[in-house]
């Protein structure tokens, strides 16, 4: 979240306003701020999963799989 001259929510906000980026872009935050308002901050900016540090291995592995293109393939189809 904390990078030189510009932070995630700003980040997200950038790759979401992309109308190209946004229907192949999935934004996951994986971070130590844990607080309500963080978590809203990561809503707003458009991320699709906001998860916190240390990450629950079975629940990193099932958010990556989700957005995996294999796996967007088959939820578009239901």
């Amino acid at each position: 979240m904390v990078l030189p001259g510009i932070d995630g929510y700003q980040v997200c906000k950038l790759i979401k306003a992309n109308k190209q980026a946004i229907k192949k872009t999935a934004v996951v935050m994986l971070t130590s701020r844990s607080s309500p308002f963080d978590k809203l901050r990561g809503s707003l900016a458009g991320c699709d999963e906001y998860l916190t540090k240390p990450p629950d291995e079975d629940r990193l592995l099932e958010v990556i799989a989700k957005f995996l293109p294999s796996s967007r393939k088959r939820s578009r189809s239901k």
